[in-house]
């Protein structure tokens, strides 16, 4: 009788990692809604207009370089040390990939006959799988990016069902894999069909941000796991599995759930994506799993839905736009150099940071003194 969500956000903290709190719930959320995809998909207990719901919650961590992006896969999925890795929940992590590698492909050999190349969603097909850099998602959520994508990858992220026809042959099947993978602030369009399928977690560091950080990296020097620690809470994730898989004949959303949803005005389509929220996060937070599993809002997920709005509501606006205002307003008032220096460690290059500043001053969010500081003359959050 364990509230693994809880222990896993114990055991990160025991590990001196900067805002264990923040962006981690998500990421359990996801595992608990992962395992219970792969049992739903067999069972059929959580149904939607006559059909099987696909309860996968894939995310997407937007975020400068160096602030997170491979952190939270390498604590959740990379080895032994890791909190997943070792489980009955399959998972692995690569460090890039293509649309092609994802969903796989079909081509002639030397001999002229038709062989598959199987990809990661087939061969990983029951797991979470993170991927430090996956061009084809970050081109397809760009706002600036007009080419039709391949439906065979928008088909896996969502109902799972790949069917890809090529000059070489047909390839179809069926995969449960989550992804969590991380792309760098851009201005991403999410009312497309991609990004609809996706959780987006946004870090915009300010200062305080860069220092919480900094700090952190040095508190967590020469922290070792307590294996012990571990292994038990691997067990406990093991158990969860199985309560999941063998124990749970219906899950039902409480009122409270779309009455929350309401107050934020979320639109019908992307109301999944905090139902999924609220189920992965109940399935990793009751002690002892029941037959019946009432997902209802708690001060925690209440936090964690308003958070994800703001998120979404922030990348809609443009965050890289956003890494400028976070900038200025965490101090009132910044030479142009010095933030244009700090842009430039974010991956920003010089003319952006100064177009940028631009478009700041022409809404009237900062002014430029003669001096020349940005000070920033609009309190917005």
């Amino acid at each position: 009788m364990t509230d693994v969500y809880e222990a896993i956000l114990n055991e990160l903290e025991a590990r001196n990692v900067a805002y264990a709190r923040k962006f981690p719930p998500y990421y359990i959320s996801s595992l608990g809604c992962h395992i219970f995809n792969i049992m739903n998909q067999q069972k059929g207990i959580y149904t939607e207009a006559g059909l099987k719901v696909n309860t996968r919650q894939h995310i997407i961590l937007v975020t400068v370089p160096g602030f997170g992006k491979s952190f939270w896969l390498r604590q959740f999925l990379e080895n032994e040390l890791s909190l997943v890795k070792g489980t009955k929940v399959g998972c692995t992590f690569e460090s890039q990939m293509s649309e092609a590698g994802y969903v796989g492909t079909a081509k002639f050999n030397s001999e002229g006959v038709a062989q598959e190349s199987p990809g990661l969603c087939r061969n990983e097909s029951n797991s979470i799988v993170g991927i430090e850099e996956f061009s084809a998602i970050s081109a397809a959520v760009s706002q600036n990016y007009n080419a039709g994508l391949d439906t065979a990858l928008l088909t896996a992220l969502d109902s799972g069902m790949v069917r890809k026809r090529l000059a070489a042959g047909k390839i179809e099947y069926q995969t449960n894999l989550s992804l969590w993978t991380g792309v760098q602030p851009a201005r991403y369009e999410l009312s497309s069909g991609l990004a609809r399928r996706f959780l987006f977690l946004l870090l915009i560091p300010n200062f305080n941000d860069i220092k919480q950080f900094k700090l952190n990296r040095r508190s967590s020097k020469n922290v070792k796991t307590n294996t012990l620690t571990l292994s038990k809470l691997k067990a406990a994730i093991n158990t969860r599995y199985d309560d999941i898989m063998k124990k749970l004949e219906k899950v039902e959303f409480d009122r409270t759930i779309y009455k929350k949803l309401d107050e934020l005005d979320v639109v019908h389509y992307e109301e999944p994506l905090y139902e999924r929220i609220a189920l992965g996060y109940w399935l990793m937070k009751v002690k002892e799993m029941p037959k019946t599993l009432t997902i209802k809002m708690d001060p925690t997920l209440d936090a964690l839905f308003d958070n994800e709005k703001g998120d979404r509501f922030k990348i809609k606006r443009g965050t890289q736009l956003a890494q400028v205002w976070a900038l200025v307003q965490d101090v009132g008032r910044i030479s142009e150099l010095k933030l244009k220096n700090h842009l430039l460690d974010f991956g920003m290059d010089w003319q952006d940071a100064s177009d940028l500043i631009m478009t700041l001053i022409k809404l009237k969010w900062v002014k430029k003194e003669v001096n020349g500081d940005i000070v920033a003359i609009r309190d917005k959050k």
